[in-house]
């Protein structure tokens, strides 16, 4: 987007459109007080210096400071009282653009530059509220989206052009008046055959328009541009290249491969050589792989005790703790940056507040295990910070970075792991965590909700806000569940027998906990103490839906596996449909073995499974639109779905298959028949459980290979077998189970896209049956549904 800050910020003030703008701390007339101690014309002086001068034998770029240089005066004795401001502009109009104003330059200079210049304050939160409209409304064209920053992505466009089939004009012209319409910001549009070229291009639209560089144009276009605008080539790049002869890419389009090899290195020298031709073969990556998590504080820091430094460090490692929680990651590599003031450079920085000149320093260690713990982390920079041996009256900048991240990938849209109740009860690893490391985990998770949230302002991939009920038609018979009979749902557990207890856990749980425990224990059968812990079986979630293909076509429908009576909310239970209601009471009177869990069938004529224009089954919907086209295609070959799993690739294993899921009870009696038999037989005295693969459509995991799957579904077979679509519904509901509704919400919007595009009826029939088994599994997990538009 075009100024992105000073956009968002005129977007409500009519009368500063059309004259330089700036965005800044400062917004007086670009002077400020001078302060005792400061010396603003030495500070000027040194980054001109940094700026004009490249590091030599004999000549240092990074000189010190001195009262003997006889230019400068440390003390700041005899300076003006007023001296030009120092903040720095983020951003600018183009009008200021034209006066010589730049982003990065001080406030005090651009005055200087452009006395009209006027300045606008931070609004970070509308900042937020543009960007996620933007990205949203590009959602709506396609999700092959590489997010660069809060106003710069990449799209690649290749598959919606060709199935609109549209110029790329027409596509950028539509996306640039659909962002001003609904962000009142305008935006620019570069197009071309790479990333490259896309990028070089969108220069050449700004402001406010669009331009196409074709492929036959790329050797003029490119040959005149300076060497500066190829991205990576910065000042001190840009020197050694103009030491060499070369301005332009036309110059260094006759520097061979060798020779910028030699100069550059093998990588970099290549990347040149590449770039001045307009070649670039980088990818569009929907998808990056976080490499760290850090916190850094360079404004206002100062301290006059070690307390006072070790209290800031501390309270740190609890932000950088915080940040890793959320991204559900944990780190080895801890690294304490430092900025200390430079010897000989003034005591208060020419800038209120900032950091002045100073040298950058940085230590690392490495952790014993990777850790999320703030504890961890700052025990760690404390002993970094007094291996430095700093003055702390010099510390003008902290900062903390955790590398070599693991953990679940999925999890950085979904926020932090939260810990169940059933598996801090279960023994899973060679010995039982601390008592106060569980009630610690335990509060954490009772102080954050646990309702589901798609939302955070991505990094990657696009995030919507938080679930809300969805506007298809499905939301006609999907009643929205009440907020505190919502939350009380999600923090339902199940309860492990007495036998899979480990006891010191048990013990070291709140009174109140505990004694929950122990009544829900009671209500089943009588307490008896908990032995050693017992390996631990995987069981479904309460409320997870079992789908399985019907052996008869007589007899469709989905098994849910429902809790014990006495575990029911009764809030939650007089909050869901009467229907549901009658058959939920039923299902618990026909139960003949309490110690069985019940099962209900649901059938196709429950209203939140039922398709909103049949009232019949799949097999009878398949048969109802037999033969109604005659010009459709006949059925190419086998479907998709299946021919994936009959090639079984050794680079992706098809899912097992879905088959009825045998009582909880014959799982316990096969693995472990009897408390003391496991005692005799078991050796180890506890066992971890095992992890749930990711879900997988016919062998295919990524979203990529998904996409082209389902194509080919749609795309190649006439009408889709039954069998097929309980395949895809089962792969939608374990993305639910798995906790991934951002690949859950892209795969529906895709399958819509297809699926009602298709001349079949059939096949929009067939999404709607998909989209309403997902809703219901959705609203009973999470009180909400997906948007659909």
């Amino acid at each position: 987007m075009d100024c992105f800050f000073v956009s968002v910020a005129i977007r409500n003030r009519p009368d500063l459109k059309g004259k330089p703008v700036a965005v800044t701390s400062n917004r007086g007339a670009g002077k400020v007080l001078h302060r005792p101690g400061a010396n603003p014309q030495l500070e000027r002086q040194y980054y001109q210096w940094k700026q004009s001068h490249t590091k030599s034998a004999d000549e240092d770029l990074y000189r010190t400071p001195s009262q003997e240089s006889p230019e400068s005066n440390t003390s700041g004795a005899g300076q003006e009282t007023a001296a030009p401001s120092m903040a720095e502009i983020a951003s600018c109009s183009y009008e200021a653009r034209q006066a010589g104003v730049r982003n990065g330059m001080f406030f005090g200079k651009a005055k200087q530059l452009c006395p009209s210049l006027q300045a606008v304050p931070y609004d970070f939160e509308a900042y937020k509220e543009v960007a996620l409209t933007m990205y949203e409304t590009l959602a709506g064209y396609t999700h092959d989206i590489e997010a660069l920053s809060c106003d710069e992505l990449l799209i690649d466009s290749s598959a919606l052009l060709a199935e609109l089939c549209i110029s790329p004009e027409e596509l950028a012209k539509a996306i640039r008046a659909d962002i001003k319409e609904k962000t009142g910001c305008c935006a620019s549009v570069g197009m071309g055959s790479n990333i490259l070229l896309a990028r070089l291009a969108t220069r050449k639209a700004k402001p406010d328009g669009q331009h196409f560089l074709r492929s036959e144009d790329v050797d003029d276009f490119i040959r005149d541009l300076p060497v500066t605008s190829l991205p990576g080539v910065g000042p001190v790049m840009s020197r050694k290249l103009v030491a060499m002869g070369v301005r332009s890419c036309g110059d260094l389009q006759q520097v061979s491969l060798s020779q910028l090899q030699k100069k550059f290195g093998p990588r970099t020298g290549q990347t040149l050589f590449r770039f001045c031709r307009g070649l670039d073969d980088r990818p569009v990556r929907y998808e990056k792989e976080r490499k760290s998590v850090s916190a850094d504080m360079n404004y206002n820091i100062r301290f006059t005790t070690v307390n006072e430094a070790e209290c800031f460090l501390t309270n740190l490692s609890m932000e950088v703790q915080k940040r890793l929680q959320e991204a559900g990651l944990r780190g080895r590599r801890v690294t304490l940056k430092v900025m200390v003031r430079k010897v000989g450079a003034p005591q208060e920085p020419a800038k209120y507040g900032g950091h002045g000149i100073c040298d950058n320093l940085a230590r690392t260690v490495m952790l014993a295990q990777s850790t999320d713990h703030g504890e961890v982390i700052a025990s760690a920079v404390i002993k970094l910070f007094h291996a430095m041996n700093l003055q702390v009256q010099d510390l003008r900048g902290v900062g903390i970075q955790v590398q070599l991240l693991d953990g679940n990938a999925h999890q950085d849209s979904m926020g932090p792991r939260k810990r169940s109740i059933k598996e801090m009860l279960l023994d899973q690893g060679s010995g039982a965590k601390s008592g106060n490391q569980a009630i610690a985990d335990i509060t954490q998770q009772e102080k954050t909700s646990t309702t589901a949230s798609s939302s955070s302002f991505p990094p990657l991939h696009l995030t919507l806000p938080e679930p809300v009920p969805g506007t298809s038609r499905s939301h006609q018979t999907c009643r929205q569940t009440p907020k505190h009979s919502r939350t009380r749902l999600n923090c339902s557990i199940e309860v492990p027998s007495p036998s899979q207890v480990d006891r010191s856990v048990l013990e070291a749980l709140p009174a109140e906990l505990k004694e929950q425990v122990l009544q829900s224990w009671t209500k089943t059968r009588p307490v008896s103490p908990p032995p050693t812990s017992a390996p631990a079986l995987y069981t479904p979630p309460v409320g997870t839906l079992v789908l399985q293909i019907p052996n008869h076509p007589d007899s469709p429908g989905i098994v849910l596996e429902l809790p014990n009576f006495s575990q029911v909310d009764p809030d939650v239970f007089a909050a869901l449909p009467k229907e549901l209601q009658e058959e939920l009471r039923s299902a618990y009177n026909r139960g003949s073995n309490a110690q069985l869990p019940a099962k209900i069938l649901l059938e196709q004529k429950n209203p939140l499974l039922q398709l909103k224009e049949s009232g019949v089954g799949i097999g009878r919907m398949k048969r109802r639109y037999k033969r109604k086209n005659a010009n459709s295609p006949a059925k190419k070959g086998p479907s998709p779905v299946k021919r994936n799993q009959a090639t079984k690739s050794p680079a992706k294993i098809p899912p097992p298959s879905i088959k009825t899921q045998e009582p909880l009870s014959m799982m316990k009696a096969e693995i472990c028949p009897s408390t003391s038999t496991a005692k005799s037989d078991i050796s180890e005295p506890s066992s971890k459980i095992l992890p749930r693969p990711p879900p997988t459509l016919a062998g295919a995991r990524d979203l990529t290979d998904i996409k082209t799957l389902l194509r080919e579904w749609v795309t190649t077979i006439t009408e889709p077998m039954e069998e097929d679509i309980l395949q895809v519904v089962k792969y939608c509901t374990d993305l639910i189970e798995d906790k991934d509704l951002e690949k859950l919400d892209l795969i529906i919007k895709y399958m819509k896209r297809l699926m009602k595009q298709s001349v079949e009826s059939v096949w929009s029939m067939a999404f709607d049956f998909v989209l309403d088994n997902v809703q219901v599994v959705l609203q009973q997990t999470y009180g909400s549904t997906l948007k659909i538009s």
